[in-house]
């Protein structure tokens, strides 16, 4: 993890990466407890009175931003992620035309907790072209983001990460910067990470419809601070949603 160290001062954080792109939806650390997030534009805006310190940090990058005492007008992510093999964008034989896989269907509510990714098993028997997620969730909240989360399988749970993003909810409608090849068994997990620069220390910030998944199909908590995997062995809910995919020619 590479740590910059910057001196300057301003209320307006931009953040950027090395071709001088703004970098959307990043989340920032302040004093080791606080949370906030980086808008569409890339644009951090923060009281600088008693922050003395901040950690900038995105999943699609490997490198941390750390700030001391004063805050800069930009700061740059240096170090794009270079995700799993599995990752082909675009390929040439698949139908444009998008298909939709159901989980599940309405069953009371979901409530996200923050800091905490909930993770499920989706398989497909063919081999498809993941190209976005459909959420469904209660009104009121078009404007936080969350975080999609795909994992290869390591003998029954989630293994590496195959691709992240960190993306605003609006109509429920996610579409990946980097659609995939899925070619049989991986996981999905979406955590909640709040509103752009908004306080994002609650306990409890979204709710989505929920549905009610079996023990056949697992289901794993994973902390965004902690590597391992945490398997549910009783009946659980999950956030309800729908794969979006297209399929070969």
């Amino acid at each position: 993890m590479i740590k910059a160290i910057l001196t300057f001062s301003q209320d307006t954080i931009i953040i950027s990466n090395d071709e001088n792109m703004p970098v959307p939806f990043s989340e920032a650390l302040i004093n080791d407890s606080i949370s906030y997030l980086s808008d569409e534009n890339g644009r951090l805006i923060i009281n600088k009175n008693f922050i003395h310190k901040i950690e900038i940090f995105n999943d699609t990058y490997s490198d941390t931003i750390f700030l001391i005492n004063k805050i800069p007008k930009k700061v740059f992510f240096q170090n794009r992620k270079i995700f799993l093999d599995e990752i082909v964008i675009h390929p040439k034989n698949v139908n444009s035309e998008l298909k939709r896989m159901s989980f599940g269907k309405k069953k009371g509510s979901f409530k996200f907790i923050s800091g905490i990714q909930i993770i499920t098993q989706i398989e497909s028997k063919n081999t498809i072209n993941i190209e976005g997620v459909n959420l469904f969730y209660k009104k009121g909240i078009e404007d936080g983001v969350v975080k999609i989360s795909f994992f290869s399988d390591k003998n029954g749970i989630p293994g590496e990460i195959i691709y992240t993003q960190n993306s605003q909810l609006k109509k429920g409608k996610i579409m990946l910067d980097q659609p995939f090849i899925c070619k049989d068994k991986i996981y999905i997990g979406f955590s909640w990470l709040g509103s752009p620069n908004t306080l994002n220390n609650n306990e409890f910030l979204a709710e989505f419809q929920g549905m009610e998944i079996m023990n056949q199909n697992p289901v794993f908590l994973k902390s965004e601070n902690d590597v391992s995997f945490i398997k549910q062995e009783k009946l659980f809910s999950f956030v309800r949603f729908e794969l979006l995919y297209s399929s070969f020619l």
